[in-house]
């Protein structure tokens, strides 16, 4: 019993021995635990895991020529090459976690996670060679946080917030702490992929009525019914890609906030459960977070674009004001307009990357919300996870059918865009 034990103890030291080897997931996983703490709004939350990765792939952008500077496609300046022999892998994490330090409020476990690296590198013989690794790593570091001040994200925090319209169909805030409108003027933001003032054309969708054989009334009601009529699996579905960073939790008198993975969170935890199992090296781990962070970077620009032009009605709202006014969607409702959905709009951008960074990954399970008390979920293709994330909202009472759709096709278009210029 004894010899099982300790082999079974071996095993767990020897996983964790291998899990600790790729520092890009690690910088990853420390990083979305950080912005965990900080609640970011799921748009910032996507610029700090942006502009922390991008840190990372520049550096190893110097040392193999097949990997785009993104000198080559965005507007950021060219990277200096290293003036001295480095080590990729210490540059690269010091510049990931320099870069992700300058855009959070919490820097402990960055800070922590640091530290080990420290003491690890500290007991390298070549020490010199170190020296000028994390030397270079802060340069490329301070390279792209002065990149980031070029995009407009200083500007909009001057900018006044929504103000209320008081039209018919127009978005009104919602329940338990109906928050104002969540970054109305993020369609300002500079994209990576796509040129400035450019965005992914939208379809209109139907326009807003009150009569109960409008296409507006069905969808709403198609949501209401749905509501009804929940299975277990739905329900498991739609409370396993709910992904609100902050939901407002009340019991009694007592209030207070969980916190979860924003939608980009949940897609790197599940990213790095896939380059853990297929063994990428750091530099591979580098290139495929990049592209996943661009694509959804972006991709929120682009939905946030149709989401403040549109200015639509929540499910929520409609169906108490004209339906029933007991009804309560299975998870929070954001504190944003209805169309085009974000989740659907920002999980189709990165599980197209996804699914051509991975073309024969096979079946996969995700694991990243145990920590949250709920079973993993397996799929066979990250298109078919995405498309349950994105049918989630509907199950949750949050969505329409049409937003769904449409945000799932621009989303496509903008993960095919980013591979396309990034492969």
């Amino acid at each position: 019993m004894r010899t099982k034990l300790l082999y079974f103890f071996l095993m767990i030291v020897l996983a964790w021995t291998s899990a600790a080897q790729n520092a890009m997931v690690e910088c990853n996983e420390v990083l979305i635990k950080t912005i965990m703490e900080d609640l970011f709004s799921p748009p910032v939350a996507s610029r700090i895991h942006l502009n922390a990765n991008a840190a990372a792939y520049e550096v190893y952008a110097k040392r193999n020529p097949q990997i785009k500077s993104f000198s080559k496609f965005s507007h950021m300046p060219p990277v200096a090459a290293p003036d001295k022999k480095i080590d990729h892998d210490i540059a690269a994490t010091v510049a990931f976690v320099n870069s992700g330090k300058s855009f959070i409020y919490t820097e402990d476990h960055l800070n922590a996670f640091m530290s080990s690296r420290e003491a690890r590198w500290s007991k390298r013989e070549d020490q010199e060679l170190v020296k000028n690794s994390v030397a270079y790593g802060e340069k490329v570091a301070n390279h792209v946080i002065e990149w980031s001040k070029g995009d407009n994200y200083g500007y909009t925090r001057t900018l006044q917030r929504y103000v209320l319209i008081d039209t018919p169909g127009a978005w009104k805030p919602t329940p338990p702490e109906y928050h104002r409108g969540l970054e109305p003027n993020w369609f300002m933001i500079r994209q990576v992929i796509l040129p400035k003032d450019s965005f992914i054309s939208f379809r209109n969708h139907d326009p807003y009525s009150e009569d109960k054989n409008s296409r507006c009334y069905q969808l709403m009601d198609s949501v209401y019914k749905k509501w009804k009529t929940l299975t277990p699996q739905e329900k498991a579905i739609a409370l396993y890609w709910d992904d609100n960073p902050a939901t407002t939790i009340s019991q009694g008198h007592t209030m207070y906030v969980e916190k979860k993975p924003s939608p980009l969170g949940h897609w790197l935890k599940l990213t790095g459960q896939i380059l853990q199992a297929k063994k990428f090296t750091n530099e591979q781990s580098a290139i495929v977070y990049t592209r996943a962070c661009v694509a959804a970077y972006d991709a929120f620009i682009n939905c946030w674009n149709v989401k403040y032009k549109l200015n639509t009605i929540r499910p929520e709202t409609y169906i108490h004001r004209l339906i029933d006014p007991d009804f309560k969607p299975l998870i929070e409702t954001p504190p944003f307009p209805e169309y085009t959905s974000g989740h659907s709009t920002v999980s189709g951008a990165v599980a197209t990357v996804l699914d051509l960074s991975f073309p024969k990954v096979g079946k996969f399970t995700d694991n990243s919300q145990i920590m949250l008390g709920m079973k993993p979920r397996s799929f066979l293709t990250f298109r078919q996870a995405a498309m349950e994330a994105s049918i989630s909202r509907f199950y949750s009472g949050i969505h329409i059918h049409t937003a769904l759709r449409e945000g799932e096709r621009m989303g496509k278009l903008i993960g095919e865009q980013t591979w396309k210029v990034m492969k």
